[in-house]
Parts: structure tokens; sequence; C-alpha cells
């Protein structure tokens, strides 16, 4: 019997990969902005960027960020779902009228200062427009190419 349940946990960890078990994707659609179809959409999204990645991700809406700033709330967040050392939370935060990134681990390392400014740049556009589920997408869909890009050396330099 032992035999039996070791060999089917090997079996198991063979079958799925090592990033999928660690990595943990989600939507948390507090502040209601997304339809349901956008939910499912960005899900999908952050799968896709997770399992190329290897990074926790997580979307965060919110119209009530408790006093904090958004770096504190998306921060609190993060580590409130139990996400590992390496991963990116997109926050849209209504209370303090702003979007926020937070990235930690190689999440951070990849998206620098300038990277995270062009990111910003492609997606205020879209949230001042009240469209915040392509706002959301693009912040998602820029990461995954910036990662595809690799680690810049100079990371203050590299966009």
């Amino acid at each position: 019997m032992k035999k039996t349940l070791a060999f089917l946990t090997l079996i198991f960890m063979l079958i799925i990969p090592a990033n999928s078990v660690f990595a943990a994707s989600g939507v948390y659609d507090d502040a209601g902005l997304f339809y349901e179809t956008e939910v499912i959409a960005l899900q999908e999204e952050l799968t896709s960027l997770t399992e190329a990645t290897g990074w926790d991700a997580a979307v965060v809406t919110t119209d009530d960020a408790e006093g904090k700033t958004s770096m504190a709330y998306a921060d609190d967040f993060y580590t409130e779902l139990g996400y590992g050392d390496n991963g990116v939370l997109y926050l849209v935060d209504m209370d303090n009228r702003e979007i926020y990134i937070s990235a930690t681990g190689t999440a951070s390392e990849c998206l620098t200062d300038i990277r995270m400014d062009n990111i910003f740049d492609s997606a205020v556009s879209y949230a001042s427009q009240g469209s915040f589920y392509k706002a959301v997408s693009t912040e998602i869909s820029m990461s995954l190419e910036y990662f595809q890009a690799g680690i810049p050396v100079d990371s203050d330099k590299a966009a």
C-alpha cells in the first residue's frame, strides 16, 4: 500500500509542472470594476503569466484602501495572500484614484523602474477613461513581454 501511494505521488509530481505547483494567481475584484467575462479573461492572462514566469500574480481592485497608500495596500494584500518571494500584484485603487504594481523577487528585478514607467504610461490612459480591464490587461501583457526580454544587466538604464 505504501509503495502504491509513493508511486502515485511520484507520478503526480512528474505530470504537473513545478512552477504551477508553487505559483498562484487570482483576481480579487473587491471594487466590482470588471464584468464576469473580464474576470475570467484576466484570470487566464494571469495564469499564462504565472506559467511562463513562475511568479505568483494577482489583480486586486479596491474602493477602500483602509487609509493606506496604494503601495502599502498592495504590499499588505500580497503578503496576506500568502504568496511567495517572487510575484507581482496589479492594483486598481479607487480610493486613492491610482493604479499600482507591487513586485517582489525576480519580478522586481525584471520590472525595473524604467519598465514600470513604460507600463504605467501605457495603462494609465485606459484607466483614466474607465477601461480598467484594458489597463490591467496591458500591464499583464507588458510584464510578460519584459520577462521574455530578460532581466536587464544594468537595471537603472535598461528598458
